[in-house]
């Protein structure tokens, strides 16, 4: 799991503060993507209805400042993941380029393999 620094923990919990208006440490599920964009992150009232079932099986509505912190934790986690590019690399690797990541692939080879996968 991503670990949240001291820092990012403070930065959450005043925000979370800004949003919580009764002051009673919770928020509804409709202000946390404005929680998260506020803090940089993207994410919207899907994610976050996915995440209550998954969390507590309920899908309460009332999201609590920890509630936030590992919404925040999983999105970190699956933004580190979208940064490994071997995927990409093999790809570029099996359609002519090298793993160094240089060479070139041709178009019409990118496009008859476009085309296998899609059917055409």
């Amino acid at each position: 799991m991503a670990h949240l620094s001291q820092h990012e923990v403070e930065a959450c919990r005043q925000t979370f503060a800004q949003f919580d208006k009764t002051g009673a440490g919770t928020v509804s599920t409709h202000e946390v993507p404005s929680i998260l964009t506020a803090l940089g992150y993207y994410t919207t009232e899907e994610d976050v209805a996915a995440h209550t079932h998954q969390d507590d099986g309920e899908g309460n509505t009332e999201f609590g400042l920890e509630d936030v912190l590992r919404l925040i934790e999983s999105r970190k986690q699956l933004s580190a993941a979208d940064t490994d590019d071997t995927d990409t690399v093999e790809a570029f690797v099996a359609l002519g380029g090298k793993a160094d990541r240089s060479g070139k692939v041709l178009v019409e080879k990118l496009r008859n393999t476009i085309k296998c996968f899609a059917g055409v």
